[in-house]
């Protein structure tokens, strides 16, 4: 009856090492696509972000986009205000990693949102197409005398 009782201990402890080991060698390999919703991030330093958040293991933004401002080519007094992927940039990053401690608001971008749209275009390779006259939807006029954003009391 001994011997039985630890062949049967036996057995079990195999198997249980034989479905650990193959669940760590399997379970990396598969890719569980779960679609995180694109998230707006406002840094300490007044950056903008616009990705798809995560916080494990550590706080890292991917599909950035980000605000850009550029000249208005029809009066050089006035900006315009760009939705740009973070890609395009000169370092093109295809992620960020966040300080979390720097971070001042997260909110979740609207589907209806003219960010969304933006980030719907580029992801699905469209050229924004606007007939002449109309201004695109990624832009939106600012007066130059206002700062590009506020700093946080006691801000660094």
């Amino acid at each position: 009856m001994k011997k039985s009782k630890f062949f049967v201990w036996g057995i079990v402890a195999v198997v249980i090492v034989v479905l650990a080991v193959v669940g760590l060698y399997v379970i990396p390999k598969v890719k569980v696509n779960i679609e995180r919703p694109y998230t707006a991030v406002y840094m300490e330093n007044g950056d903008v972000y616009f990705g798809r958040l995560s916080y494990f293991p550590r706080t890292t933004i991917s599909n950035v986009y980000t605000i850009q401002r550029v000249a208005d080519p029809k009066d050089p007094s006035k900006t315009s205000l760009q939705v740009v992927p973070l890609s395009v940039s000169v370092w093109g990053p295809d992620k960020l990693v966040l300080n979390r401690d720097k971070i001042i608001l997260l909110g979740r971008v609207g589907e209806d949102s003219q960010v969304m749209r933006i980030i719907k275009q580029a992801e699905s390779g469209q050229q924004q197409q606007q007939p002449t006259g109309q201004q695109q939807p990624a832009q939106q006029p600012t007066d130059t005398s206002a700062p590009a954003a506020q700093q946080p009391a006691g801000g660094n």
